[in-house]
């Protein structure tokens, strides 16, 4: 009876410190559950986490120039979004100089028709090659680097670099 007694401040302190760290886990905030997006390497040296009215959208170009720094994160960008016989990719609404130039795309599956849908509006037709056709997207996804399976020659199992796409804002044919 007496040891119990000497363990139970011990133990009492365990849980305070373990319920204080759930605590602590529940509150903070991750850039997925405030839908806030990162500014990247042009945010002047502060890379904070900020709404995308500061900063607007990423370009592409500072994207795949620095996949680490963007890795698994949810970014707000801007790129030309296409499609090949072996997917959708993304690349840059200029020449951007980096390897590979491009990324895979995949839409985020609960909104996949409807981004879908909306694209193929902005596109202006119903047939299968104009969804080959590539659109200028403002949009929001999330951001990863893969080492790639080469299992088919499909871009999501060859591309290091891929993005999914959860919302588009805006689309536009390509000027």
């Amino acid at each position: 009876m007496n040891r119990t007694y000497r363990f139970a401040p011990v133990a009492l302190l365990t849980f305070a410190l373990g319920a204080a760290c759930v605590a602590a886990v529940y509150w903070i905030r991750t850039p997925s559950t405030m839908a806030d997006t990162v500014c990247g390497p042009s945010c002047d040296g502060n890379p904070e986490i900020t709404e995308p009215i500061d900063r607007g959208p990423i370009d592409f170009c500072d994207l795949a120039r620095d996949p680490e720094w963007f890795n698994g994160k949810t970014v707000h960008f801007v790129a030309k979004l296409g499609a090949n016989k072996h997917g959708m990719v993304l690349y840059g609404l200029r020449p951007c100089g980096t390897s590979p130039p491009w990324v895979a795309a995949f839409y985020f599956e609960p909104n996949a028709s409807e981004i879908g849908d909306y694209l193929a509006r902005v596109r202006g037709r119903e047939n299968s090659f104009a969804s080959m056709e590539p659109v200028e997207v403002v949009a929001t996804g999330r951001f990863f680097t893969i080492k790639p399976s080469f299992k088919s020659d499909l871009n999501s199992d060859t591309a290091p670099l891929q993005m999914e796409i959860m919302q588009v804002e805006r689309a536009s044919l390509p000027r």
